[in-house]
């Protein structure tokens, strides 16, 4: 049309806009299929990773990864979390938790990922990390949400736990890797808060033994 000596008819131009119309409406529904797409993977408070997302992306390292890449999993949960939501309301529970996230996210290394797969819990992504950079990265969680957080003008201190599993090592499946990192924040919470545990399998049998011991 750009090249026509005069400018065209209203006849002339109907095809093209009926091209355009169809490139209009293409696009529109690509548009809202790329929002759907992200918002099924991803958490609306904070941006994170939703659970569905973080499976994804364990799946994803894991196929991509070679089957003893090197992978921690590192399961963070906030402590006395629910002191604030009873006391100062669930819309101040979201602004910790946005906070949180940005924490989280700030102190993450490179290639990481941070999701949030629910309530006060967080899960890290480490690729090629080894149990020594792990135990760091746990260090340094616990230390950037234990510090005081700001809320309606008043500081809130909390903390967290981490537990943390490794791949190959403890697991091969994201349901191996996740069930034993949960286990290791599990006994981190039990040892006083404000921790981190690395999986071993003493923990996992700890752990069965008691869901026994409840089960009699």
């Amino acid at each position: 049309m750009l090249g026509l000596d005069s400018a065209p008819d209203d006849e002339a131009l109907q095809p093209a806009r009926e091209v355009r119309d169809r490139l209009t409406v293409a696009l529109a529904a690509r548009s809202r299929e790329q929002e759907l797409v992200y918002r099924a993977a991803h958490d609306s408070l904070t941006g994170l990773a939703n659970r569905y997302g973080l499976h994804q992306q364990i799946e994803q390292r894991l196929g991509s990864g070679g089957d003893d890449a090197p992978l921690a999993v590192l399961s963070i949960d906030l402590d006395h979390f629910k002191d604030v939501n009873d006391t100062l309301g669930h819309e101040a529970g979201d602004e910790l938790l946005s906070a949180a996230s940005r924490r989280l996210k700030s102190c993450a290394p490179a290639g990481a990922l941070v999701a949030r797969p629910g309530g006060d819990e967080f899960v890290m992504l480490m690729p090629g990390a080894d149990p020594a950079t792990a135990v760091t990265m746990a260090r340094l969680a616990i230390a950037a949400l234990g510090r005081p957080f700001t809320l309606r003008g008043a500081e809130q201190r909390l903390g967290a736990s981490v537990g943390i599993a490794l791949h190959p090592q403890h697991g091969r499946t994201r349901e191996e890797l996740l069930r034993c990192a949960d286990i290791a924040l599990f006994a981190a919470k039990a040892a006083g808060r404000a921790q981190h545990m690395l999986f071993t399998p003493d923990l996992d049998r700890a752990a069965r033994e008691r869901v026994q011991m409840q089960a009699e």
